[in-house]
């Protein structure tokens, strides 16, 4: 299940659809920007969304929990790396508008992304 950000994330995993199936081993894919989390699913979030692979009964839900709290952590420290920066007063001011504004964005990405992967760990309980 692929549970796009937005329509264009959508119709970019739409048009190329067959080939993803075709590579990932895949039988059944859904896909969109009202796709729903299936039940107890591992889920991994990339540009544009976040994957879900149900896994009723093929993997172990320890390590599951415990590679989401790895990547909570590693993005938690990219999150700090760029609310450092940004609270810098000579980054601020000195740096290009558009430089700042990328690293706002960026944040707002990492933090975006954090949210997913603590949703991910709650519903694995």
């Amino acid at each position: 299940v692929f549970q796009a950000d937005d329509a264009r994330a959508a119709g970019a995993l739409e048009s190329t659809r067959d080939v993803v199936m075709s590579l990932g081993g895949i039988s059944e894919l859904e896909s969109g920007t009202d796709a729903q989390k299936p039940g107890v699913s591992a889920s991994a979030v990339i540009r544009g969304g976040t994957v879900f692979v149900p896994l009723e009964g093929l993997i172990d839900l320890d390590v599951e929990r415990k590679r989401l709290d790895k990547e909570g952590e590693r993005l938690r420290s990219l999150i700090g790396g760029a609310e450092k920066k940004l609270g810098n007063e000579n980054f601020v001011s000195r740096a290009k508008p558009e430089v700042v504004a990328k690293e706002r964005e960026k944040l707002g990405s990492l933090q975006n992304d954090l949210k997913k992967v603590e949703a991910a760990l709650r519903d694995l309980g």
